[in-house]
């Protein structure tokens, strides 16, 4: 009889995994999305940034070419002094675009979902600083010790949306 019981035993045992196994499994894979969240979370943060420069670097371009172009900025532009900022707002994009040949935008680019000019990914709005005393360069707005050779500096405050930071995103 005590033949027949152990061969019961081991009939009743199933295939399977058992639920520490399971909670061992599942504990893995929540580490394995939480490093991969936090990864494409600095990859997407890498990429808005990209996007922001490009967009600068684009709207610097654009100036640069409209100085050239027509050899003085628009009136509205020269009222400041040399090195003003001034915000990237609609009637700039427009001043841009007078013959279509200068700087061109998605909607999405201009807007990011806010009104009234060019905005940065994070929704932020670009600042421009012009050389208007046409000398060709311009000081740093951030680091006054600097000179920047370029006719025009165009900067977004990046992510925080605070100027001065070390995520500020700066083109000329």
């Amino acid at each position: 009889m005590k033949k027949e019981f152990k061969k019961m035993r081991v009939q009743q045992r199933r295939s399977g995994f058992s639920l520490l196994e399971m909670l061992v499994v599942v504990a893995l894979m929540t580490l394995l999305l939480g490093i991969s969240t936090a990864v494409l979370s600095g990859m997407k943060e890498k990429a808005r940034a990209a996007v922001s420069r490009d967009t600068a670097k684009q709207f610097a371009e654009a100036w640069t070419r409209y100085l050239q172009t027509y050899g003085e900025w628009p009136e509205t532009i020269e009222s400041g002094s040399d090195g003003t900022k001034v915000e990237a707002t609609a009637s700039h994009l427009k001043l841009l675009n007078k013959k279509q040949t200068f700087f061109d935008t998605k909607e999405r680019e201009r807007s990011s979902g806010a009104k009234g000019g060019l905005r940065d990914s994070w929704g932020n709005m670009f600042a421009i600083w012009f050389d208007t005393d046409y000398d060709g360069q311009l000081e740093n707005p951030f680091d006054s010790e600097v000179i920047v050779k370029a006719a025009v500096v165009v900067a977004s405050p990046g992510k925080d949306g605070k100027y001065g930071t070390k995520d500020d995103i700066v083109v000329y």
